[in-house]
């Protein structure tokens, strides 16, 4: 069975395959602008961030060993005799307990974020990584097949088909031949030829009266 293509424009090919190209520069574009972005996020998260809490933590510990060491002083001055509550003391001590557990809450948090954040990347890279592995592969093969389709659609219209030309001389010349064909060979009618005769000698001949005894 004899297959055709109905096409309306052959530029559209072209049209497309500009399209596709422009297509590539941009995706490519955009996927190295995604993954400066996602880049940038995941180093803070995971070394501003957490350092930053991690420190924070150390501090904490610090500041908790200072205050309780003048709390334990300030208690060993009012055993001695020195009338003194200490209450400064113990505020600057709780006061380094909850910064340093609020520091321990975040860096927590901080680590739960990051590993999120970890797992989400990787699931955007396996995703991004098909797109990437198609403009790498397929895309240049597509390009190349509108390449060759708008190659060979532009080789078809430019074929010139054969003409049929007709020789007037030719024509005429067997219209003559077939003329003079006809008069010296005119058609005979067999119902118009008169009926053969029989003469006494036996004889017969078509259409001519000839009488007894001619030659």
């Amino acid at each position: 069975m004899t297959e055709s293509a109905h096409i309306t424009s052959i530029d559209v090919l072209g049209r497309m395959r500009l399209a596709m190209l422009k297509f590539r520069g941009d995706a490519g574009d955009a996927l190295g602008g995604a993954q400066m972005v996602i880049q940038r996020y995941v180093d803070w998260i995971e070394h501003d961030c957490v350092k930053h809490w991690q420190n924070q933590v150390r501090v904490g510990w610090e500041k908790i060993a200072e205050a309780r060491a003048d709390l334990e002083r300030c208690q060993s001055l009012a055993m001695d005799g020195e009338r003194k509550t200490c209450h400064d003391e113990q505020e600057a001590l709780d006061l380094a307990k909850r910064r340093l557990r609020r520091a321990e809450e975040q860096l927590e948090a901080v680590k739960h974020w990051r590993n999120k954040i970890q797992h989400e990347v990787a699931e955007y890279r396996a995703r991004v990584g098909q797109l990437g592995g198609w403009l790498e592969t397929e895309h240049p093969k597509a390009v190349a097949a509108l390449e060759r389709m708008q190659s060979a659609l532009a080789a078809y219209v430019a074929m010139q088909a054969p003409t049929s030309e007709v020789s007037t001389s030719g024509s005429a010349g067997e219209a003559t031949g077939m003329a003079r064909d006809g008069e010296s060979l005119p058609a005979t009618n067999v119902a118009d030829a008169p009926p053969p005769t029989a003469f006494d000698d036996g004889e017969i001949r078509a259409g001519v009266a000839t009488p007894p005894g001619a030659p």
